[in-house]
Formats: C-alpha cells, sequence, structure tokens
C-alpha cells in the first residue's frame, strides 16, 4: 500500500511514516520545499497512492481573526481547497487532520458549579459538540473541516494531545512537558497542572487512518484520542518524566481539561494500544 503523506516531514507526519514503513507501507512524503497549494494532478499520477493523508497546516494561535492573505489561511484552506480538486479527478480518499483547536476553549466540567476534583467532573466531548473556535488557526482549521467533509472520500480526524516518540524536538504539548520536566527540572502549571487530558501515540492514529481506508468510511468527522485508560493530568505527566521536577503555579483559570468521546472510531474497530504511562515509563532518561 502506497500513502501520500502531505506534511509529512513535520514532527507528527514523518513519525507517521516512520511507523508507515516499519508495517512494511509505503509512505511517500510532500512536504516543504514543496507546497501543498501547487501540488497537481500529474504529481498524483506520478505517486500513484492509494490514499492522501494531510498533516500540512500553520498554527497561529496568536491572531483572533482569518486574514485572506495570511500564510495559515493558504495553507489551511487554499491549500487543502487545491488539493481536493488534485484528489477528486482521480477519486482518491483524503484523510484531513484536524484538532480540537476548531471547538474552542471553555469550561468542560459537567457542573459547573462544582469544584473540580478529576477526570469524572469532565464532559467527555463529542463530534457534534459545538464548534467556537478562539483564533485564526482553529477557525481556518475548522473551514478545512466543512470542505473535506463536502468530498464523497474525504473523512476528518479530529486530534487531541497527539505525541510521538520523538519527544526531545519538543513539539506538541506531551513533548513540551516531558522536556520542561527533565531538561529544566520545573514547569509552571495553570491549576497546579490538574487538569487532564486524553493524549493518542502516533501509531495509533495511523492504524485508525489505516482502518478508515479498508472500511471506506467517509464523509464524516471522527475524534481520535487515547481513551480512558489513557486519561492523566498534566502534573502526572512531569512527574512521570522527572519525580524531582517543580511545578509551578501559573494562573487560576477554566481550563481543567479536555476529553475526546471516541466511541464512533472505536464503533469501527479500532482500540487506542499504547499506554501513555508505558510510553512515559520507556521513555524516562533524566
Amino acid at each position: 500500500m502506497r500513502v501520500l503523506v502531505i506534511g509529512g516531514k513535520g514532527n507528527l507526519g514523518s513519525e507517521y511514516c516512520k511507523y508507515l514503513s516499519n508495517q512494511g507501507l509505503t509512505p511517500i512524503v510532500f512536504d516543504v520545499p514543496s507546497d501543498i497549494y501547487a501540488i497537481r494532478a500529474s504529481d498524483i499520477k506520478n505517486f500513484s497512492p492509494d490514499f492522501v493523508i494531510n498533516f500540512a497546516m500553520i498554527a497561529d494561535l496568536k491572531r483572533q481573526h482569518i486574514h485572506l492573505d495570511s500564510e495559515d489561511y493558504r495553507v489551511n484552506v487554499k491549500g487543502l481547497e487545491n488539493l481536493l480538486q488534485v484528489v477528486s479527478d482521480s477519486r482518491l480518499p483524503l484523510i484531513q487532520i484536524s484538532t480540537r483547536e476548531v471547538i474552542g476553549l471553555r469550561d468542560f466540567r459537567k457542573d459547573p458549579l462544582k469544584l473540580f476534583s478529576g477526570e469524572h467532573d469532565l464532559r467527555r466531548i463529542s463530534e457534534n459538540e459545538p464548534c467556537f473556535p478562539l483564533h485564526s488557526y482553529g477557525k481556518t482549521k475548522l473551514l478545512a473541516e466543512y470542505l473535506c467533509q463536502g468530498y464523497e472520500k474525504g473523512t476528518v480526524i479530529r486530534l487531541n494531545t497527539p505525541y510521538t516518540d520523538n519527544w526531545g524536538l519538543g513539539k506538541g504539548l506531551i513533548s513540551v512537558l516531558v522536556k520542561k520536566s527533565c531538561l529544566d527540572g520545573k514547569v509552571r502549571l495553570d491549576n497546579l497542572g490538574r487538569a487532564v487530558r486524553d493524549p493518542l501515540h502516533v501509531s495509533d492514529l495511523a492504524d485508525l487512518t489505516l482502518k478508515i481506508f479498508e472500511d471506506g468510511a467517509y464523509q464524516q468527522v471522527l475524534n481520535a484520542a487515547g481513551g480512558e485508560e489513557n486519561i492523566i493530568s498534566l502534573r502526572e505527566i512531569c512527574v512521570a518524566a522527572n519525580p524531582e521536577v517543580v511545578i509551578e503555579n501559573g494562573s487560576e483559570n477554566l481550563d481543567y481539561g479536555f476529553i475526546m468521546d471516541i466511541q464512533n472510531a472505536i464503533n469501527l474497530g479500532w482500540q487506542p494500544r499504547v499506554s501513555v504511562r508505558s510510553w512515559l515509563r520507556s521513555i524516562k532518561s533524566c
């Protein structure tokens, strides 16, 4: 099987490619200096993939509004629009990687009046959760979701806290926390790190993409996260990486965490296999 990986040189994309190769599959990387906005039907014909996955994105978390001449709009929206036109000519399946940032940040407690005590106080967020993105990144990625859903062989995977084995790069929340804990010996966390996540290892993401292709599960949005067994607080992540780490308190706010409902992905016959706690034990080196 041949998989065209748009953005295959990035942290998540490169580790995705590595996993495919280890499974005996053939990833074909399309990334800078090539441009998603410039990919053509002839490129697709030459690559001859079985399906396409798009990791390419620009994450502008600072600007609130979308600017039509901005780089993130060009890549996240116009780039995907171009990619959809190209793959539709060949009716190739396309998996669009999206983010929880399309939903926005708010209080996800079941009872906002109750003092937060842990994961059981949080709602599980389904694919039908109303989306109120706060910044240009979330807004452009949400537009991209709508575009992809309109393609007959397009599916969106919405990620929450993905991670790879290459934590030393400090890319993504898990890697940042591990790197700071190990190398700096101290981490500043809002709410003293009580907020929780449900991290997903890139190998489990790869398995889900293969399952989507095998089953032809198109024209939908699927949450992808580590599941109930992998719910973990930010504080526990840091302490697991370095038991001597100093946790400094940042602000007190309403970010108590985000946990996805992944039942729709599980219904496809997929299940997360990698334990984030086992992974933390395996990489502990500080």
